[in-house]
């Protein structure tokens, strides 16, 4: 509490000693000390009994030495076993932590920890598939942990907590760097509700209300957006690689924090915005999701896809001491909003922000009219842009805006087309698509020929549908309407 610091870290002199305990009310500091002593010896051996029947730690293998500067036989006999095709080169990366030549190796209490946990661990890291290539990886998150006391403990007493951390290093690297940055992330993987925390949304948007709740000004609600948003993105994440989530269920808990984030931050933005600025009188706002977060599949990665919708006269002026007129007022609220998820600060961006799919994209207005989003889609869109419509989502809305633009965006897609026409769209949208986003490698799913990204195309047969005005057959010849439209 004083001088706003967080720390545990008892002063060192009797004065400032007594302040704590004053603060603690207890005037009597000889009986705060053993009052406080009191505590600590019982959180000691409260901790102790904790993990008194931990899982052992051996090998099964045999000894592991790493001291001396010979390789011993024995050691490299073991490793091979285990999986490592260059036990040498394991031993010599080994003994680079034995001798503390990283920050996080450095504390005696870390080694010590390090000791115990590495039998364990270098079984962990050969049952990886590639074992040398796992060790490598972790040598190099290693090499760039501050401290390493916190984490080893507990990976030393959860192997599945250990696991998951090997994991993170072969196939997670932006998890990986996480841990790095945060390391108390990984105490989440240990909490009993773990599990209920990561697969209920009301949960999930619960922990993100009352986190953001405590923030005491528009500068901390910013900050604590981002450090809730990164947490609750790794136990996500991790539920996914631990099989605690499945894929689609992953995909609406990223999507179901995507959401609760961009509400409240849009709600801090506003009240900001208003303290300046005023409103405008009968104004609606409403925000409409695109892509991944419209269709709840969003992943780690994903951006934010949407834009800003209003609907107010257009000829008011707001009513605050810098007042503004209905066009600039809603430009500068989304610009602001915008700059709410995306710029950095010392705790990170949050989310990238696309807002291409607003009238004539990157070159209109930040801020689109309800009544100019209907003309423009009436007379002028693409037939991409009308397809991007199909998979839409109203996230956030003021009274019942969300249904006009529910409405708007269903006459839309409802309205006659010409078939051939719309048919020569796709084709041609597809192939810009793969020659402006060529897959990089087999396993880009996203860009490759009927990969995730690149959905098969059916030929349409019969009359229109409400969806995708093309009744799909069960053919997959490339000829017709897009798929996922």
């Amino acid at each position: 509490m004083l001088a706003d610091e967080q720390t545990h870290t008892m002063p060192g002199t009797r004065d400032e000693v007594a302040t704590i305990a004053l603060l603690m009310r207890q005037a009597d500091l000889a009986q705060f000390e053993a009052d406080y002593r009191a505590a600590l010896e019982l959180v000691v051996h409260y901790y102790s009994d904790l993990f008194a029947d931990g899982e052992t730690l051996g090998s099964g293998e045999g000894n592991l030495v790493f001291t001396g500067s010979d390789d011993d036989p024995g050691t490299l006999e073991n490793l091979t076993a285990m999986g490592f095709s260059d036990a040498s080169k394991a031993i010599e990366t080994v003994r680079k932590w034995h001798y503390g030549s990283y920050p996080a190796t450095r504390a005696s209490a870390a080694r010590a920890h390090l000791t115990e946990l590495l039998p364990a661990l270098l079984n962990t890291l050969g049952n990886a598939g590639n074992a040398d290539q796992a060790l490598a990886q972790f040598d190099n998150f290693l090499s760039r942990l501050p401290t390493g006391v916190q984490l080893f403990a507990l990976i030393r007493n959860h192997q599945q907590l250990r696991k998951l951390l090997v994991q993170f290093m072969a196939s997670a690297p932006r998890m990986a760097e996480a841990v790095i940055h945060r390391a108390h992330v990984m105490d989440g993987l240990i909490d009993p509700a773990f599990a209920d925390d990561v697969t209920h949304q009301d949960v999930l948007v619960a922990k993100v209300d009352a986190f953001l709740g405590e923030g005491r000004s528009y500068e901390e609600t910013i900050d604590r957006a981002r450090i809730i948003g990164q947490e609750q993105q790794f136990l996500i994440a991790a539920g996914l690689l631990s099989g605690t989530l499945s894929a689609t269920i992953a995909g609406e808990q990223f999507t179901a924090l995507a959401q609760a984030l961009l509400r409240r931050l849009f709600d801090a933005v506003r009240a900001e915005f208003e303290k300046r600025h005023g409103k405008i009188a009968d104004a609606k706002v409403g925000l409409l999701a695109f892509g991944k977060m419209a269709s709840r599949e969003m992943t780690v990665s994903s951006d934010l896809d949407f834009i800003l919708l209003y609907d107010a006269p257009l000829e008011a002026e707001s009513d605050g001491d810098k007042s503004l007129t209905t066009n600039h007022y809603f430009t500068r609220l989304t610009q602001r909003l915008v700059a709410a998820i995306t710029a950095p600060t010392a705790e990170g961006v949050l989310y990238e922000a696309d807002m291409r799919l607003r009238p004539s994209g990157n070159a209109g207005p930040l801020a689109t009219s309800l009544a100019g989003f209907k003309s423009y889609h009436r007379d002028n869109a693409w037939t991409w842009e009308h397809l991007a419509l199909s998979r839409a989502r109203v996230v956030m809305a003021d009274g019942d805006l969300g249904y006009v633009i529910d409405d708007a965006i269903a006459e839309i897609i409802e309205r006659s087309r010409d078939v051939t026409k719309t048919i020569a769209d796709v084709l041609a949208m597809r192939k810009l698509m793969a020659e402006e986003r060529p897959a990089r490698h087999p396993f880009d799913l996203k860009a490759r020929r009927r990969g995730v990204g690149r959905p098969r195309i059916y030929r349409a047969v019969g009359p229109a549908c409400s969806r995708c005005q093309g009744r799909r057959s069960a053919g997959t010849d490339d000829q017709g309407i897009a798929a996922d439209g």
